[in-house]
Formats: structure tokens, C-alpha cells, sequence
């Protein structure tokens, strides 16, 4: 009976520790398998783009920031077809390579690439060849699979909007572990991009940055020697241009959104050689719109005649603008074209660029009372650039220790204040630090520089932190200033839970060595 006892005591402090083991893990050791006969949804967002591809984020979990994917795109139609894997020997995995039949459109086959003890093959993978569900997407560009079971499935786009190349057909599984691993996602984001199959693109020269008033901002318009109308209007290249004594008529247009300003522009013809010829202004092409922002070069007869004897594929404009105000988290607009057969007695369509954004980035403060009650007027801020609040932004954004120098930004009566156009190297994550110069009357200065740090991802364009910052009155405590912190959850909780799982764990250990003691002298 004692060897009984025993053995349950020793039993029951294993699962103590094992249960503390899966709490320091996070509980991940009970997340061993998708609950059986849970359905999910594939949510699809369609964007226009410069770069094709379908981006899943690899765990299907919805991106918070998107706006480097271009502008959500109507008219896409999407069916999905459930897909059977091959059959699997002991020991072989898929490499998670696939080709589906054909790339795009409805598909006729699929195969996988399975790992061997060899090497590698292709097996062919069972298609269900009728769709299960149809969806088309709208204004926003999101169409969602709703009450689907959990497998494998084809995302095939069947029908592309007009001006669009099709996006390649994907491989959807449904569900997929969650990013932290704490269990299975069965709501499956997926964000497959069209590129414009226009005449006309446009694109801004340098994206690794964001912009400040003052900045230069260099532009890259291409306008080919092609047009989208029906016979007998279509032109196929620009001997098409010139019939006789009779021309074409070919121009670029470019209405720049207020917050920009016209420098200059160059203009050269490209060769399908990759080699350019330069086009002279007034005897080649005429620019108007110079000081309304409403931009349009036009070929001259004499410029038709010169691309014709380059046998020139495109035009392309080099745009250079200045920033001169900041207004809006986004700069942006777009370019087309206009291009006329000679002898055409009708005007063609004029395709239009999908939207080219400049990246800005602003800090807004929402300034309050302790409690968040009243919104506070009158305080002044500045920028730093170190966490001890020292070096300071001017205006033109160099940097300065004279705190007189710099640049503010003062909340107005509904307590808001924003620094705009706040520039960095956006291929990494930049920190700015805010510094209270002065506070509003009967209200404590903020003694603690506020950090403030902007996130990067692939292809972002609008960078906007919102960050509320609190003043005490005068005759009460601020915590902040006093350096004084209350447990938080995030690294404190992690702290937390490890010294209390140690805890728990040395208190098995002396239940256990007392259990034996007694045992031992009983």
C-alpha cells in the first residue's frame, strides 16, 4: 500500500512540472492538431500593383498595413477548386513547391514536388475540376470564401479587369499555424496583385525614403507608341503615327496634386535596343500647364518624324517636382496618355496609371488631462533625435542642440498637434523622440523624452503614428516624470510567469524531499 502511495505522489508531482513545463512554453504542448470539423473562410484582397504575385504572409493572418500594394481593384472574378494530395511514403514530405495547369485561368491539373529518400519527383495531386464557390470583387478589392472545409485549394483569378494582366493561380491550405504558434488560424488572408497591361506606367523613382517639405521627388513616366482602340484606330507602333502628310497626335498627361510643385522635365525616346534618343523642347514636343500643375507633352510633327526614323517604342518623361506643403498621410496621383492614329476620325481612350504614392510619415499627438477628460491647448513640442532629448529637428531637418532653433509643433483646443513630413530611411525601423518645451498653464512639463517609432514593410507608403500624451496638474503626481512604472503584460508578464513556474517547480521539489523524509523516518 505505501509502494502504492508512493507511486502516486511521484506521479502526481510529474504532472505538476509537466504542467508548469507547458505554461513557461506557452501552452503550445496541447496545440497539436486543428479541432476536427472546424470550418474557415479564404479572404481574398485584390490591389493593382507594379510587381505580380499572391502574398499570403505565409500564416494567412490579415497585414495591418497594405498601403504599398497599390489600390484595391474591382471587376476580378475568383473560383476556388479543392485539390487532393498525392499519396505520401513513409518518410517523404512535399517540398512545398507546385505547378498548377495553366498558370492562370481554370485549372485542368496540379502537380506537387515530394522529397524522396533519393531526391525529388512530381506527383500529380487529385483537382476537383468543378468550382465549389464564385466570388467577384468590388469597390474594396475583398471578396470573402465563407463555410470552408478544411484541405487544400486552387485560388484561380477567371476573370481580370480590363487594363490588368491575370494573377497567377495559388495553392491555398486551410487552416495554417498561427504566426506566435499558440494555435491554427482558419481565416486564410491572401493578396494576389495585377500589374497594368496600359500603354502608360508611372513610377516614383526613389521609394526608400519618406519625404519632407522642400524635398525633390523624381518621377518615371513611360508612354508607349500603342493604343487599345479597334481597327481601324489601333496603333500597333509608331509608324503607325504618320500616313502620308498626315500625323497622329501623341501626348502624356500629369495634373500634380497640390502638395507638389513643377521643376523640370526631360524627355527622351527609348528603342527597343534599350538604347534612348533625346527629344528637344518646342521642336520636338510643347509643355503647357507648367504653373497650374496641370502637365501635358505633346509630340510635334518634327518629334513624331524623329521617333519614326528611331524606330522608338515609347516616350518617357523624367518629372522632377518639389514638395511644397504636407497636408494629407499620402502624395499621390497618376499619369496618362493619348495616343492617335494618323487618320483616325475618332479620339481613342485615354488610359490612366493606376495612383503613384510618395511616402510621408507625421506623428500626431492627442494631448489630455491625467484622466483623458479634457483635451489640453497650448503645449509645445519639438523633436528629437536621441532619447535623451538633446538633438533636436529644424524646420529643414538638420539637427540642432540650440532647443530654440527648433522645429514645434503647439496643440490647438481640441489638443492636437502633428509633426508632418517626418523623413527617414524607411528600409528600417526609425525611432523620433518628443520633447515637451512647454506645458499648458497649470499643468506639469512632461520631464520624459516620449519615443515615438515608425515600422517598415515591403512597399509602404503611409507612415502615421498616433500617440497620446498626458499632463499632470501642478500639485499631483506624474508618474511618467517620477520614473515610476506599474506592472505591465509583454515582457513583464513573461517575467512573471517564469519566476512563479520557478517557484512552483522548487515547491514540488521540497513537497517531494519532505514526502521522503517523513517516509524515511516513519
Amino acid at each position: 500500500m505505501r509502494t502504492q502511495s508512493k507511486k502516486i505522489k511521484r506521479v502526481s508531482i510529474i504532472f505538476i512540472v509537466m504542467i508548469i513545463a507547458a505554461v513557461l512554453a506557452g501552452g503550445n504542448v496541447f496545440a497539436l492538431s486543428p479541432v476536427a470539423g472546424q470550418q474557415g473562410s479564404i479572404i481574398v484582397h485584390k490591389f493593382s500593383s507594379t510587381t505580380e504575385g499572391t502574398t499570403t504572409n505565409y500564416t494567412g493572418e490579415a497585414l495591418t498595413n497594405v498601403s504599398g500594394f497599390g489600390s484595391p481593384l474591382a471587376g476580378a472574378t475568383f473560383k476556388i477548386y479543392k485539390v487532393e494530395l498525392p499519396a505520401l511514403a513513409t518518410g517523404e514530405t512535399l517540398t512545398g513547391n507546385n505547378t498548377i495547369t495553366p498558370a492562370s485561368g481554370v485549372p485542368t491539373g496540379i502537380t506537387f514536388e515530394v522529397k524522396t529518400a533519393t531526391g525529388t519527383e512530381n506527383r500529380a495531386g487529385n483537382l476537383t475540376t468543378t468550382e465549389l464557390d464564385t466570388q467577384t470583387t468590388g469597390d474594396t478589392g475583398v471578396v470573402t470564401f465563407s463555410n470552408v472545409d478544411q484541405g487544400y485549394y486552387i485560388l484561380a483569378e477567371t476573370v481580370t479587369p480590363g487594363g490588368y494582366n491575370p494573377s497567377a493561380s495559388s495553392v491555398i491550405s486551410l487552416p495554417l499555424t498561427k504566426k506566435d504558434g499558440t494555435g491554427f488560424n482558419y481565416d486564410i488572408n491572401v493578396y494576389p496583385k495585377n500589374v497594368s497591361n496600359l500603354p502608360i506606367t508611372k513610377v516614383l523613382d526613389n521609394t526608400a525614403k519618406t519625404y519632407k517639405v522642400g524635398d525633390t521627388v523624381n518621377f518615371t513616366i513611360n508612354g508607349a507608341f500603342k493604343n487599345n482602340e479597334a481597327d481601324p484606330n489601333t496603333v500597333f507602333s509608331v509608324n503607325d503615327m504618320k500616313a502620308g502628310a498626315n500625323y497622329g497626335q501623341m501626348y502624356i498627361s500629369d495634373t500634380l496634386m497640390k502638395e507638389l510643385t513643377y521643376n523640370n522635365s526631360v524627355l527622351t525616346l527609348l528603342k527597343a535596343d534599350g538604347t534612348s534618343v533625346p527629344l528637344t523642347a518646342v521642336d520636338d514636343y510643347t509643355l503647357t500647364g507648367t504653373d497650374t500643375g496641370a502637365l501635358k507633352w505633346e509630340l510635334t510633327p518634327a518629334g513624331i518624324d524623329k521617333a519614326i526614323a528611331a524606330g522608338a517604342t515609347s516616350v518617357q518623361v523624367k518629372l522632377t517636382t518639389t514638395i511644397r506643403s504636407i497636408a494629407t498621410s499620402e502624395i499621390k496621383n497618376n499619369a496618362s496618355s493619348f495616343v492617335k492614329k494618323a487618320g483616325a476620325t475618332v479620339d481613342p481612350v485615354t488610359p490612366t496609371t493606376p495612383d503613384t504614392t510618395v511616402p510621408v510619415a507625421n506623428i500626431v499627438i492627442n494631448k489630455t488631462n491625467a484622466d483623458g477628460s479634457a483635451q489640453l491647448a497650448n503645449a509645445v513640442f519639438v523633436l528629437a533625435s536621441n532619447a535623451a532629448g538633446t538633438s533636436f529637428y529644424k524646420a529643414d531637418g538638420t539637427e540642432t542642440t540650440d532647443i530654440a532653433q527648433a522645429l514645434t509643433a503647439t496643440t490647438s483646443a481640441d489638443g492636437a498637434a502633428q509633426f508632418s513630413g517626418v523623413a527617414f530611411d524607411n528600409t528600417a525601423d526609425k525611432t523620433f523622440y518628443l520633447v515637451e518645451k512647454a506645458a499648458p498653464a497649470g499643468y506639469q512639463l512632461k520631464v520624459n523624452p516620449i519615443a515615438v517609432t515608425f515600422t517598415t514593410e515591403a512597399n509602404k507608403t503611409s507612415f502615421t503614428v498616433n500617440t497620446t500624451v498626458k499632463n499632470y496638474a501642478n500639485g499631483t503626481t506624474d508618474p511618467d516624470s517620477n520614473k515610476f512604472a506599474l506592472p505591465m503584460t509583454g515582457a513583464m508578464g513573461s517575467t512573471f510567469l517564469l519566476v512563479t513556474g520557478i517557484a512552483l517547480m522548487a515547491s514540488a521539489v521540497v513537497i517531494y524531499v519532505t514526502y521522503r523524509k517523513k517516509r524515511n523516518n516513519g
